[in-house]
């Protein structure tokens, strides 16, 4: 992989280099549960194009045929931010940071259905 959203010939996007994803799953015997963990996308999270590192933890329990609820939870960061374009990254998804260094955020979500 080639960053997390940069094509291969983008070689000025600090964003542009080797990625890695280590994702686990266990669902228990009787399929009612699962957990999914892991680092989804990693390198050395440098500020460039969507080059965010997230990780992601996510449970799942089967109540029944209909019905199930799942937990997830969310965090991800970038460092060496900056608030304005640069050469090497002049554009970004339609924003920039309001403050300059290593910028995170998370979140949590649970959905029944």
């Amino acid at each position: 992989m080639c960053g997390i959203d940069i094509a291969p010939w983008e070689t000025q996007d600090p964003g542009q280099q080797p990625t890695g994803t280590a994702m686990i799953q266990y669902i228990s015997s009787g399929g009612h549960d699962s957990f999914y963990i892991g680092d989804n996308s990693f390198n050395t999270g440098t500020f460039g194009f969507n080059n965010l590192q997230e990780l992601i933890e996510s449970y799942t329990h089967k109540i029944n045929d209909q019905g199930w609820t799942t937990f997830e939870a969310h965090y991800m960061y970038m460092n060496h931010c900056t608030t304005v374009p640069t050469k090497s990254v002049p554009l970004q998804d339609g924003f920039y940071p309001v403050h300059s260094g290593t910028i995170a955020e998370g979140g949590i979500v649970n959905y029944t259905m």
